[in-house]
């Protein structure tokens, strides 16, 4: 596969995404990497997901967990080659292994799917 997986796919970080999403926001445009960064916020919780967008559309890098505590987060999905990006439906995908991996990422691309565009195809 060409994703690392930090988090086995029965944990709380990866099953929390399971329960879907109330919304997302971007939260930097652009950042250090050539991409932007958005927060999906998680139903019933203060945790979200960070997710690291390639610049121009919505190809993923990285997923990463957050307590809502602060802190750096957790990586949960990461591309093995640090400068490529797929979409969420290739990741899906590889993951088909991982029932709560796939939930996590199905529910990611729904609201991604929806979501309002900028002129260059990025989330507004």
């Amino acid at each position: 596969m060409s994703y690392f997986y930090n988090y086995q796919d029965n944990t709380a970080a990866v099953k929390a995404g399971a329960a879907g999403f109330t919304g997302y926001s971007v939260i930097q445009r652009p950042d250090a990497y050539g991409g932007y960064n958005v927060a999906f916020y998680i139903t019933g919780s203060s945790a979200y997901y960070h997710v690291h967008f390639a610049s121009g559309g919505s190809r993923v890098k990285v997923v990463r967990y957050f307590s809502g505590g602060g802190g750096q987060g957790n990586n949960i999905i990461k591309h093995r080659d640090d400068g490529k990006a797929d979409t969420l439906s290739t990741m899906i995908h590889g993951c088909s292994g991982y029932p709560n991996h796939v939930k996590l990422l199905t529910n990611l691309k729904s609201l991604v799917s929806s979501a309002k565009r900028t002129p260059a195809q990025e989330l507004a």
